[in-house]
């Protein structure tokens, strides 16, 4: 019983140290709307991102459009799959796999970093091979994909100007046809800080 008591004062002790410091990142907490304070609120970030890398599906390439308000984002995704670049010896057709997806999720920043994680709903395409053609020009037949998806993201970045970062991004998708994951190596431009 006391050992319980003491696990519960210690907890509301915590919360009582630490949750002025917690609130402190965000501009909008009530304590700062009680005491009348008028804190001229950052105005809104936005950044276009494009990145290659590779997934579980081979080489990958993405575009991303994100809009911040505080600690909130918003982003718009289209990330491509292939096995590779040069599909000159490899089976035809190519086994590819894209996304297009709407993400929310939160950020936290500093002066030259930026960190992220994101979720959201989208959409999943691309090609996959079906039963073998023509075994002497290892030919398959071209079978599509198609299906909803859940893309995920995690962005770290440095942004040494206003106007310019660079950043890794893991990118997911989850869904029922082909899930995948991958990083990509980034460059954004736009209104960063």
């Amino acid at each position: 019983m006391i050992s319980r008591l003491s696990g519960i004062a210690f907890t509301i002790l915590f919360l009582l140290f630490y949750s002025p410091f917690i609130c402190a990142g965000d501009k909008n907490t009530t304590a700062q709307d009680q005491t009348g304070e008028a804190e001229k609120k950052a105005s809104p970030l936005y950044r276009l991102q494009a990145g290659l890398g590779g997934s579980s599906f081979g080489v990958s390439g993405g575009l991303c459009f994100s809009y911040q308000d505080g600690h909130d984002v918003f982003s718009a995704r289209i990330v491509r799959s292939g096995e590779s670049i040069l599909v000159l010896f490899d089976p035809v057709p190519e086994e590819t796999i894209w996304d297009i997806g709407v993400l929310y999720g939160r950020a936290m920043r500093s002066r030259i970093f930026l960190a992220s994680i994101s979720a959201g709903v989208g959409f999943i395409g691309g090609v996959k091979r079906g039963p073998i053609k023509d075994i002497a020009r290892d030919e398959y037949e071209r079978l599509s994909r198609r299906s909803i998806g859940f893309p995920v993201e995690v962005q770290l970045a440095l942004i040494p100007l206003p106007f310019l970062g660079f950043g890794v991004s893991a990118i997911g998708n989850l869904n029922f046809e082909q899930s995948f994951a991958g990083i990509l190596f980034c460059i954004q431009i736009g209104k960063l800080k």
